[in-house]
């Protein structure tokens, strides 16, 4: 697996924006039991969503997003051309289907990843995946994964943190803020075989 690195630029993270998705809205409109937001129409959720990641990440800046973009193939255009950032990496998750059947869809994006990526930012290196996991590479070193998909509801593990929209106010994460968030958490890496890592 190649491993990006950046250094000097601002990177930011995301998952689980779910545009335009009828079924995360709201009680009034979601047909899942748990998991809804709290939004009165699809539109309110989805200018929020955009509005958010605008006024946080620059056009210059870096946002990589961990899955779950969008419902549908002609939302995840709309969606994309709605964020200002240029730059824009793509994990897939589990309901990017139509990005992940279409080039077309996928070229929308500086790059766009199957399972998951690795990159460094400046000296910190971070393990991305839509999915959370239990260990990952350097993680008795200290390395940080970030993951979406459970929506809140799955207690991080180590140095993780789910990075969803659901878990920061629908707002994107930055990397300086989740390395400060992580720098108060103890590597435990007392009791790891020698092998494992």
């Amino acid at each position: 697996m190649q491993t990006l690195k950046f250094s000097n630029q601002t990177i930011f993270f995301t998952a689980d924006t779910h545009y335009h998705h009828p079924n995360i809205v709201g009680q009034s409109i979601s047909k899942w039991k748990s998991g809804f937001r709290n939004f009165d129409t699809i539109e309110s959720m989805d200018d929020a969503l955009v509005n958010n990641i605008n006024e946080k990440v620059s056009e210059d800046d870096i946002l990589f997003h961990l899955g779950d973009f969008a419902w549908g193939d002609r939302n995840v255009e709309w969606f994309r051309n709605r964020i200002n950032c240029k730059d824009i990496y793509l994990i897939l998750g589990n309901h990017d289907k139509e990005i992940r059947k279409r080039t077309k869809l996928q070229s929308l994006f500086t790059k766009v990843f199957e399972f998951g990526t690795e990159i460094i930012v400046d000296e910190t290196r971070f393990v991305l995946c839509h999915y959370a996991l239990r260990t990952w590479n350097g993680w008795s070193l200290g390395s940080i994964h970030l993951y979406g998909h459970s929506h809140g509801n799955l207690p991080s593990v180590g140095r993780s943190l789910d990075i969803g929209v659901d878990t920061n106010d629908y707002y994107p994460y930055r990397s300086n803020d989740i390395i400060d968030i992580m720098n108060s958490i103890k590597i435990n890496n007392e009791d790891v075989p020698e092998d494992i890592d």
